[in-house]
């Protein structure tokens, strides 16, 4: 768009929408950010671009073509310098030009600490202008919805790269498909991880279940889990329980996970005693079967399946002994990124 102001008016306006015409030359795109300088107010409005047509209306002169602009308000800038709703209309003929980095000097008064992004506006993006949220403010939870290519990842990264690089909190990430960690590959071109912001390196703390060669190539620490970090209530997560299930898995569920595992995989429910016995509990964990001899096999029978399944399909990182955890703790309250 041209500097020349006076080729640039507003024509005509509501609360809710505004209106300029421009020259058909002018190189504008839907979403677009532009600045209306209402003189007489003394206000400065920003609105967005929202649709561009060509000017129809009888007795348009031929030879001066012109697109008419619909633009949505996004607010305004007082007479003190604060950003307000557009709760009032600029006047008529208000001047229309872009802003620049001075016109956005309140946008930047008015972010946090924790850069997420840029502004994105029409093709291109705000200049100048960095999105960031108050670090203050992450004690709540936060959102991010958006359907498949839209950027949640990368919107991800750029947090985790601010959280590494502030150090304000502790931010565990769990990253299932390893995107985060040392990047991937997109149409031939390669996307970064986060292991490689060697500016902050040292605010990010990677537990991985990748084989020890690679994790020494990288600097990853193994990710494990020990038996005693398993509860039973953990299977109303993984599984729906009926309701026999349920009163198994809740008589066992104060009980440690490696007492639990050890009696289903290395004893069974097979050698419980029969509850007309007055026998007490046998075997390595009496506890356990004295809970259990009064249940009916069957759901005992699912349980024990369930728990063999845990164990066998986690068995790269699920052990006996030796956890992650307090190192994962540790790491948060260290005010690390957590991967």
């Amino acid at each position: 768009m041209s500097l020349d102001a006076a080729g640039f008016r507003l024509i005509s306006t509501t609360v809710l929408a505004y209106r300029i015409v421009v020259p058909s030359t002018a190189v504008l795109f839907v979403g677009d950010i532009l600045k209306l300088t209402d003189h007489d107010k003394d206000f400065i409005f920003y609105a967005k671009v929202t649709d561009i047509t060509h000017d129809t209306s009888p007795g348009a002169d031929a030879a001066e073509p012109v697109l008419c602009v619909n633009l949505h308000p996004l607010g305004l800038v007082d007479h003190d310098g604060r950003f307000r709703p557009p709760i009032t209309a600029p006047t008529n003929f208000s001047e229309v030009s872009r802003p620049d980095d001075a016109d956005l000097a309140f946008l930047k008064r008015s972010m946090g600490d924790m850069e997420v992004g840029t502004m994105r506006a029409g093709l291109g993006v705000l200049e100048g202008v960095t999105v960031s949220i108050p670090s203050e403010t992450l004690s709540s939870h936060m959102g991010i919805f958006a359907t498949t290519g839209m950027g949640k990842s990368n919107f991800m990264k750029v947090f985790c790269a601010s959280s590494m690089r502030r150090r304000q909190f502790g931010l565990l990430i769990v990253d299932p498909h390893g995107e985060y960690v040392t990047g991937y590959r997109v149409k031939g071109r390669r996307i970064k991880g986060l292991i490689e912001y060697t500016a902050a390196r040292d605010g990010i703390s990677v537990f991985s279940t990748r084989p020890q060669e690679e994790r020494e190539r990288y600097g990853l620490h193994e990710l494990r889990l020990e038996h005693d970090d398993f509860r039973m209530g953990d299977f109303g997560f993984l599984y729906d329980l009926s309701l026999p299930l349920v009163e198994v898995v809740e008589s066992l569920d104060s009980l440690p996970g490696s007492d639990v595992i050890d009696f289903f995989v290395n004893e069974g429910v097979d050698s419980l005693p029969s509850p007309l016995k007055t026998t007490s509990g046998i075997g390595r964990h009496p506890e356990i079967t004295d809970t259990l001899r009064t249940y009916a096999l069957g759901p005992l029978h699912m349980i024990q399946r369930r728990v063999e399944t845990l164990v066998e399909e986690n068995r790269a990182f699920l052990h006996r002994f030796g956890s992650s955890i307090p190192a994962i703790l540790e790491n948060l309250g260290h005010n690390k990124v957590v991967l």
